[in-house]
């Protein structure tokens, strides 16, 4: 019915709309993987599935990273989530086995399709940069709202990917304004990644930096080169390290020292203060717990806000430990004259849920590092951790490797480790309140804990097993591989479809879609 020239035009174009649509929509990859099956069996794949095991043995092997979840579904009492894991999955299955068996895309082919994946990060980072400038960038905004088409983290994951083959390119012999636009690309992706502040996507960026500067300097035999470029790197580390070491420095301790010693027991109304110095939570070196008044807290707030004192703020926390924060953080009493010196400014980003002033100013780097500190101390002296981004993956990985420990061998099966992980929770009498309570965040606990020790080690092999006997080769693999090593540790990369289908999308287009024109 089609020849092959019409089917190799389809199933190309069809690669290329799967690398645009990976960053914009979720719903779209799964009607482009069902088309692609089906441009595959209009051109007599089935047909050639019979000669994978005599020429392509390395996608048996692949399979086995799908088998495991399908063998596992044996220990698994919770059949429901088990099928949805087994669905989530397939593009472990059917992407490998169409780009496989199908000719692979020539040099020029290549770039054109991740060309046009970088094209699709950019449109996704625009259009949330414009949604996210809209909608109050400077005014509390959460910063995740940004990613407005694919999970956070999988965007975050995606930019890296995008800078990484923008450079590839440019760095390249391309020549004439190709050349540039990838620079620009690579430029702009930079800037929204340290926009994003996401922990994850910059220390990705950092180890990409890293692996690519040791390149670098691997194929370069200037010493002088070597020697600047290594002093360069050590001299960016010690400012780091300082620059850090002064925000802890900061943290601890303030500057103007704005509370009275020895603690006054009234008010300037004559209302007795409470002191509860044993608390050591602390905002910008001030305590947090000492001059308080709730008496004379709660009317004057009551007065000025729509929001009252005993509700809860935009970002649905208690408003009342939003505003004694946010007033310790400006060195103010919380009575009624603490509250006097707010501005209408202060009152909204009080009501909208900002527990420092200094998260008034946007979210930077300085207010991120801020953040973590806050969090950890929190943390170590008996806090919840609950919505905090750091401190809560803790909670997390605690109770993750708890859980594994129950059923090291095997693990708890494809459909079980989801319930198996709420009950630890449970057990351990988690802080994490019960909707904080999710998986490990560690794409490799949660498939130990799954699949034990047994399942983990196939799957592990069934992943490096092609990569050894193919030998991609290729500098953009190699920094795939490490974006998607690097971010499995601070993620349940493969818990999400855009996750699994990113990676396996790209691990299929240079492993089993490996041209040799192409290296």
């Amino acid at each position: 019915m089609f020849n092959k020239q019409f089917l190799r035009k389809a199933y190309l174009l069809n690669l290329s709309a799967i690398a645009v649509m990976l960053p914009l929509s979720v719903w779209m990859l799964t009607f482009l993987i069902i088309t692609l099956v089906i441009i595959w069996a209009a051109d007599g794949g089935p047909g050639r599935i019979i000669d994978v095991r005599r020429n392509k043995p390395a996608l048996i092997v692949f399979f086995g990273s799908y088998l495991v979840f399908l063998l596992w579904m044996l220990n698994t009492t919770d059949i429901w989530y088990g099928l949805r894991e087994l669905e989530q999955k397939l593009p472990l299955l059917i992407i490998p086995m169409v780009i496989a068996l199908f000719d692979p895309p020539d040099r020029n082919e290549l770039r054109t399709i991740l060309s046009l994946f970088v094209g699709g990060v950019i449109i996704s980072s625009l259009t949330g940069f414009i949604f996210f400038a809209i909608n109050g960038m400077h005014e509390g905004t959460d910063i995740r709202e940004i990613s407005i088409f694919v999970p956070y983290m999988q965007l975050a994951e995606m930019v890296n990917m995008a800078i990484v083959i923008s450079l590839y390119y440019y760095f390249s012999h391309l020549s004439g304004r190709a050349r540039y636009l990838y620079l620009v690309s690579a430029l702009w992706l930079i800037c929204f990644l340290f926009l994003l502040i996401s922990l994850t996507g910059l220390l990705l960026l950092i180890g990409l930096s890293a692996v690519g500067l040791f390149m670098l300097l691997s194929r370069n035999r200037n010493t002088l080169l070597r020697i600047g470029v290594v002093s360069i790197v050590v001299f960016l580390i010690i400012l780091t390290g300082g620059y850090i070491y002064h925000e802890i420095n900061s943290f601890y301790k303030s500057s103007d020292n704005p509370y009275t010693y020895p603690l006054k027991e009234k008010t300037i109304n004559g209302s007795p203060y409470q002191h509860y110095p044993e608390r050591k939570d602390i905002e910008n070196g001030n305590a947090v717990w000492i001059y308080l008044c709730e008496q004379e807290l709660r009317k004057e707030w009551n007065s000025r806000s729509s929001i009252k004192y005993d509700s809860t703020d935009l970002r649905n926390q208690q408003i009342k430990y939003t505003i004694i924060r946010y007033l310790a953080s400006k060195g103010l009493t919380k009575d009624s004259l603490g509250v006097t010196q707010l501005n209408a400014s202060d009152t909204r980003y009080i009501e909208k849920g900002l527990t420092n002033v200094l998260f008034t100013k946007g979210k930077h780097i300085k207010s991120k590092i801020y953040e973590i500190i806050w969090q950890i101390d929190y943390y170590n002296n008996g806090g919840n951790p609950s919505g905090h981004s750091v401190t809560q993956r803790l909670e997390f990985l605690k109770t993750g490797w708890n859980c594994f420990r129950n059923s090291m061998t095997f693990g708890t099966g494809t459909g079980d480790f989801k319930n198996d992980i709420l009950d630890q929770y449970k057990k351990d009498n988690s802080k994490l309140d019960e909707d904080y309570r999710y998986l490990p965040h560690n794409q490799y606990l949660t498939f130990l804990i799954a699949f034990g020790i047994a399942g983990f080690l196939i799957i592990m092999f069934s992943v490096v097993y092609p990569v050894i006997v193919i030998k991609p080769g290729n500098i953009l693999f190699n920094l795939f591989l490490m974006i998607i090593i690097l971010s499995m540790a601070g993620e349940d990369t493969l818990e999400t479809h855009t996750g699994v289908t990113f990676f396996a999308y790209f691990y299929s287009l240079f492993v089993f879609g490996k041209n040799e024109k192409t290296n």
